[in-house]
């Protein structure tokens, strides 16, 4: 087998992966193409986390990985000011250094306050996990994103499930647009899909950002 193709069949079997159970994915990899393929593997990881936004736990927080918040190999997190690496297999943040957020349109304390609010709605809105981000979007300065993502494991029942909904919102024009999917495993050989398409309403999404 050719190595494109190599990195294709590891890319796919990755990104089929149950939800929660990616490190038993990764040590049967291993085991099956040996140590001399783990290179590989860990950069289909990494591409997963950043494409599904996967919460990484950095110092005792749990921040969401995304596009939108990569400074070159580094993730920062503009919130609680800190930028960092990955350890994309354990999902924890490495390297962690303070980061000075600047941006033409928003204050970081308008992040703040947006992500307050996030919070409170989230608690009573989301059962298990969640976790949640607010970024600028690279680029295009009159845009910002939000990312929701909650998971629900009980493996030892082949009962595992992430959600991930993804929003962008124009400054400007005021419209919100977004997607939401889902993937659960609800037996050990069924794995459900759902992308529930996109959505686009206009709307004044804070008073905080209204002129």
């Amino acid at each position: 087998m050719s190595s494109s193709k190599f990195e294709e069949v590891i890319n796919k079997i990755i990104n089929d992966s149950p939800p929660g159970e990616l490190r038993e994915v990764y040590d049967d990899l291993i085991k099956i193409t040996s140590e001399n393929s783990k290179n590989t593997i860990l950069d289909a990881i990494e591409n997963y986390n950043v494409q599904n936004c996967i919460p990484i736990e950095v110092n005792g927080n749990s921040v969401i990985i995304s596009k939108y918040n990569k400074e070159g190999a580094k993730f920062f997190d503009p919130v609680n000011s800190v930028i960092f690496s990955v350890n994309h297999l354990e999902r924890k943040g490495l390297d962690i250094e303070p980061y000075e957020f600047t941006h033409a349109k928003i204050e970081k304390g308008q992040l703040k306050e947006l992500h307050d609010k996030l919070h409170e709605y989230l608690l009573q809105s989301f059962p298990g996990d969640v976790s949640f981000a607010v970024y600028p979007v690279p680029e295009e300065i009159s845009k910002i994103s939000i990312i929701i993502v909650s998971t629900k494991y009980n493996p030892n029942n082949f009962w595992n499930g992430h959600w991930r909904s993804s929003y962008i919102y124009d400054l400007e024009t005021r419209e919100l647009s977004g997607q939401i999917s889902t993937k659960s495993i609800i037996t050990k050989t069924v794995t459900l899909v759902s992308n529930l398409g996109r959505i686009s309403i206009n709307l004044t999404l804070m008073t905080l950002f209204a002129q």
